[in-house]
C-alpha cells in the first residue's frame, strides 16, 4: 500500500489556492493590461463556482457513504464508494481514515477492501485495526494484518505540514504509538493498543455522526490471543498488548462499576496466553518480566498480585528482594505464600526473613517442605530478623531448627566416617555442608 501522501502530496487547498492552481493549469495568467485582468477575474469566478458545486457534491456523497457504512447494505456502501472516487481529491486525511474506521466496525471485508483500493492510500490504519479487534471482526482484523497494518503505527503525515502534530494527535486521539518515547514508562499508559479493551466513548468518531456498537471484551481477548498465536504481532506490539491487558485488568478490579463483569478475568486469560507464547520464544521481548513486575505496586488489587504469584512467581520474588515497601507489607507477603512455589535459595531466604520478622508462624511452617529454604545461611538471617523485630518465640523456634540441622548433619557425617574407616578425609567445618532442613524433615 503506497503512503497517503505519495499520491496525495498536499492537503486539500483553500479555494483561493485552488483558483491559482487551476488558472495555471488552464494557461490563465495575470497581465498588466486592464482587459487581461478583467478576463482572468471572470474566468476565476466561473471556476470558483464550479469548484464550489463540486465540493458541495463531494460533501453530500461523503455523508451518504458514512451513513451507508453504518446502516446500509454492502451494495449501497460499494455504490457510494464508486460515486466518491472521481472526487477523492476533496477528501481530507480525517475523512479517509474515518471511512475506513466505520467500515471496520460495521461493514464487510469487501467494503473495507474497496475503501482501501478505491479511496486509498489511507494515511492511518492503526486505530481501524484496534476497532476491528475491539468489535471482534476477525476477518477484518486478518485482512488488515495481511496488509501489514500495525497497531502502533504512526500516521503518514509529511513533517513539512505546519499542522502535522495536531493532525497526528487527532488521528490517534492522543494515544501513544510505537514512536512515543514514554510508551512503556507508565504501566497504565494509554496507547492505541489499549483501545482494544475499551468500550466506545463519546465523540470517538473523527468526522460525522457516532458509529459505536456493542462490544464483548471476552471475545476481543480471544481474537487477540488467536492472532498472537499466529505470530501476527511484531515484538513491540506484542509487549504493549501484554501491558495493556494487565492495565485493563488492574483498572477493572479497582473500578468494577465502570467495567462489564468478567473484564479483568478475560484480560488475564489473554495475558496468560501471551506469557506462555513468550516463554516459548514465540512473541515479545525481554520487557515481559519487567512489565509484570511493575504491576506489583502499592495499592494494587491483590487478585492481580495473586495471578502474578501463580503465573510468574519469579517476578514476585524479584520485587520482594528489591522493593522495601513490599518487605514491610508483611500481611500481603503472608497471604501470597499459598500462591507461591519455591524460588532460588536467596529468594526463599528473603521470604523466610520477612515472615520471621512478621511472626508469621503458620507460613513459616508451610515453608518447611520447600527445597533450598531452611539452609544454614537463610536460618541465620531469619533468626536475626525475628530477634530485631522482638519476636523471641519465633527466634527461639528458628534457633532450634538451626541447631537440629547442625546436629543432624553432624550425625550423618559421623555415620559416614564409621562406615568408611579406611578413608581419610580432611577435617571439615561442621557447618560447611549442613544441607537443607527440608531434606531432613521429609
Amino acid at each position: 500500500m503506497l503512503p497517503f501522501f505519495a499520491t496525495h502530496p498536499t492537503l486539500p487547498h483553500e479555494d483561493a489556492h485552488e483558483r491559482v492552481s487551476l488558472s495555471k493549469d488552464f494557461g490563465i495568467g495575470y497581465h498588466s493590461t486592464e482587459g487581461s485582468v478583467c478576463r482572468t477575474k471572470r474566468l476565476e469566478m466561473g471556476l470558483d463556482m464550479e469548484l464550489s458545486v463540486e465540493k458541495r457534491h463531494y460533501k453530500r456523497l461523503a455523508a451518504e457513504l458514512r451513513m451507508a457504512l453504518v446502516s446500509g447494505t454492502d451494495e449501497e456502501a460499494l455504490s457510494a464508494i464508486k460515486e466518491l472516487v472521481p472526487l477523492r481529491s476533496y477528501a481530507t486525511p480525517k475523512e479517509l481514515v474515518d471511512f475506513l474506521e466505520r467500515a471496520c466496525v460495521w461493514a464487510s471485508r469487501e467494503v473495507v477492501d474497496a475503501i482501501i483500493a478505491d479511496l486509498g492510500p489511507i494515511p492511518y490504519c492503526g486505530w481501524a485495526l484496534a476497532l476491528a479487534l475491539r468489535c471482534d471482526r476477525e476477518d477484518i482484523a486478518y485482512d488488515l494484518k495481511a496488509r501489514r497494518v500495525n497497531l502502533l503505527e504512526d500516521p503518514e503525515i509529511p513533517e513539512s505540514l505546519p499542522e502535522r502534530s495536531l493532525l497526528i494527535h487527532d488521528l490517534t486521539r492522543g494515544d501513544m504509538t510505537g514512536s512515543s518515547p514514554k510508551l512503556f514508562e507508565d504501566p497504565q499508559g494509554r496507547s492505541v493498543t489499549s483501545e482494544i479493551f475499551r468500550t466506545f466513548g463519546p465523540s470517538e468518531e473523527l468526522v460525522g455522526a457516532d458509529y459505536s456498537r456493542g462490544t464483548d471484551v471476552r471475545r476481543s481477548c480471544e481474537l487477540v490471543a488467536k492472532l498472537a498465536n499466529d505470530q501476527s504481532f511484531i515484538p513491540v506490539v506484542f509487549d504493549d498488548i501484554f501491558r495493556a491487558s494487565l492495565a485493563c485488568a488492574s483498572r477493572a478490579y479497582a473500578y468494577p462499576a465502570s467495567y462489564v463483569p468478567g473484564t479483568a478475568e478475560s484480560c488475564l486469560e489473554l495475558a496468560d496466553a501471551l506469557l506462555e507464547l513468550w516463554r516459548q520464544h514465540l512473541g515479545g521481548t525481554e520487557r515481559i518480566p519487567e512489565l509484570l513486575g511493575r504491576m506489583v505496586v502499592p495499592n494494587q488489587d491483590e487478585r492481580l498480585i495473586v495471578w502474578i504469584c501463580e503465573k510468574a512467581p519469579e517476578v514476585f520474588y524479584d520485587r520482594l528482594c528489591s522493593q522495601s515497601w513490599l518487605k514491610k507489607n508483611v500481611g500481603l507477603v503472608r497471604r501470597m505464600v499459598a500462591h507461591l512455589t519455591p524460588g532460588t535459595e536467596y529468594q526463599n531466604g528473603v521470604l523466610l526473613s520477612v515472615l520471621a520478622g512478621g511472626a508469621c508462624f503458620d507460613q513459616l511452617e508451610d515453608l518447611l517442605g520447600w527445597q533450598n529454604t531452611y539452609t544454614p545461611a537463610n536460618l541465620d538471617r531469619a533468626i536475626d530478623a525475628a530477634s530485631e523485630a522482638g519476636h523471641a518465640e519465633i527466634a527461639a523456634w528458628l534457633l532450634t531448627l538451626r541447631q537440629d540441622l547442625s546436629d543432624t548433619a553432624k550425625s550423618v557425617e559421623d555415620a559416614k566416617a564409621e562406615e568408611e574407616p579406611e578413608q581419610k578425609e580432611a577435617p571439615q567445618d561442621d557447618e560447611g555442608d549442613l544441607g537443607d532442613l527440608s531434606d531432613l524433615l521429609l
